[in-house]
């Protein structure tokens, strides 16, 4: 009998010991890090351009749809704060506002990409800071693991990273305690 279980469920031979790896911490006033480093940023301020056409052609085109979407108040007035799917996701905006307020190549358009994104963040920060409640925008505790997370969620930690000069103490404070929460509904 024990050797028909060593055949159904095999011992798996224990792995072989490797040197542990040397991780150096990173300076952490140093944004963004994550995805894009700040020796990226002048390559990609170069193809902000309208010689370029994925630029002028897609992302430019994007981008003015997205303002104007704020713009009008869809974004995030028509936004439920839902677990699950939205026609205007409120953190799918605030990313790409973060993103080009690392990439347009002017320092006035960069701010004020940053501020349509840190509005757009706080507007859910906010929401989420008072607590889990089930039906509410923002708050429903399977927020954090349910459909629109699989889909939206990394637009949190990244849009945090790239407009992070722009966050107050008091926003940083807000949205670690939001993350932390949403950390431990799953």
């Amino acid at each position: 009998c024990e050797s028909i279980k060593s055949v159904i469920n095999p011992t798996p031979p224990l792995p072989t010991p490797v040197r542990p790896i040397v991780v150096t911490p990173m300076d952490v006033q140093n944004h963004p890090r994550l995805w894009i480093r700040s020796e990226d940023l002048p390559h990609l301020r170069a193809l902000v351009s309208d010689s370029n056409p994925y630029y002028r052609d897609g992302l430019a085109l994007l981008v003015e749809l997205a303002k104007q979407n704020m713009d009008a108040g869809r974004v995030p007035g028509e936004d439920s704060g839902s677990a699950s799917w939205e026609e205007y996701p409120t953190e799918e905006y605030a990313l790409l506002f973060a993103f080009m307020s690392l990439i347009h190549p002017e320092a006035s358009e960069r701010d004020a990409y940053a501020a349509r994104a840190r509005v757009l963040l706080m507007h859910v920060i906010d929401q989420a800071a008072k607590g889990p409640a089930e039906g509410k925008a923002f708050r429903d505790p399977s927020f954090s693991w349910n459909d629109r997370s699989r889909w939206n969620g990394r637009s949190f930690g990244l849009t945090v990273d790239w407009i992070y000069p722009y966050l107050s103490p008091s926003d940083k404070a807000a949205i670690h305690k939001v993350f932390v929460r949403w950390s431990e509904e799953i």
